[in-house]
């Protein structure tokens, strides 16, 4: 048996993300590239060659490669190293996962990484999430396997996350000034409800959910809710492009929706009372957009809906 401090390379693909985001830094060495998929799989074939086929994580990133690419074809990775203490048996086999990797995929991959790709998903519609991560040393014979994390599976619902080159100094700020967990209880709840609208496969209940999450922004506990979370999220939202009294309708017709699912789903027989795709990502741009205009005015929620309620539509 023997030790030895070695060089551990990290590669973690990303899904539904954009080849833009190369251009964003990070810290604690991270770095995004964006190489044709072709090539990235070409690496993890090598890292994976002595693999038990069957238990090979390559091939099943194969069968979701649609959502690992961009509109050139390339991939989106996230790059990374560290040093870690490697003991192997006589035969060259690894005697455990070091500590060094356990600590890295704890603190640093599901702690800092992940939260940065949270403060992505808070800037713009797309459900940019780690697929699946490899950790690998380099050897005279080539990459080889250490461990790998993930189970390859696609986010329920996905949509592509569409960065356009002029919106990167953007994301860079929001990234860089953004910090969470947010201060205000409220303004927290509404972020959990955001994410994990990402999460659940059903497009009802993501939509339910996103609808729970404008209420924990905007509903005060003494009035009818479908008017006053509609009213304050115009107030908050207008803009050129959509005007408040528009937002006002599109919620009030989002509430009709709603209540149909929840009292009356077996009766949905119009197409335009029916949950789709559409709904779930304007309402979810109505919830991001309003996370982060309560969170730029920094008040609590009772100053926040007292200062809407002054608001002329």
């Amino acid at each position: 048996m023997n030790g030895n401090s070695l060089l551990v390379n990290f590669l973690c693909f990303l899904s539904n993300a954009n080849s833009n985001l190369k251009w964003i830094k990070l810290d604690l060495g991270f770095r995004i590239e964006s190489p044709p998929l072709v090539k990235a799989m070409g690496l993890v074939d090598l890292i994976e060659r002595n693999v038990p086929p069957h238990s090979r994580k390559g091939r099943k990133l194969d069968s979701v490669a649609g959502d690992l690419i961009d509109d050139q074809g390339n991939a989106t990775i996230v790059l990374n190293q560290l040093e870690a203490d490697l003991k192997f048996d006589e035969d060259g086999r690894l005697l455990r996962i070091p500590n060094e990797i356990i600590e890295f995929q704890k603190e640093i991959e599901n702690g800092y990484l992940s939260n940065q790709l949270a403060k992505i998903r808070l800037f713009k519609e797309g459900n940019v999430a780690p697929i699946v991560s490899f950790y690998y040393a380099m050897g005279e014979e080539g990459p080889s396997l250490i461990t790998v994390c993930g189970r390859v599976d696609v986010p329920p619902i996905p949509t592509k996350l569409k960065l356009e080159l002029l919106e990167v100094d953007e994301l860079q700020a929001h990234i860089d000034e953004l910090e969470l967990p947010f201060e205000f209880p409220y303004l927290q709840l509404a972020y959990e409800l955001y994410e994990y609208s990402y999460e659940v496969a059903s497009p009802k209940l993501s939509f339910l959910i996103l609808m729970d999450g404008l209420e924990a922004l905007f509903s005060p506990a003494t009035t009818e809710t479908s008017y006053s979370v509609s009213r304050n999220a115009a107030a908050l939202l207008g803009t050129p492009e959509e005007e408040s009294e528009q937002v006002f309708k599109n919620m009030m017709e989002l509430y009709r929706k709603r209540s149909t699912l929840i009292y009356g789903q077996h009766e949905i027989k119009k197409k335009s009372k029916r949950v789709d795709v559409h709904d779930i990502v304007y309402l979810r741009s109505l919830l991001r957009r309003g996370i982060i205009g309560a969170h730029r005015l920094g008040l609590e929620k009772e100053k926040l809906l007292s200062l809407l309620n002054k608001s002329k539509l």
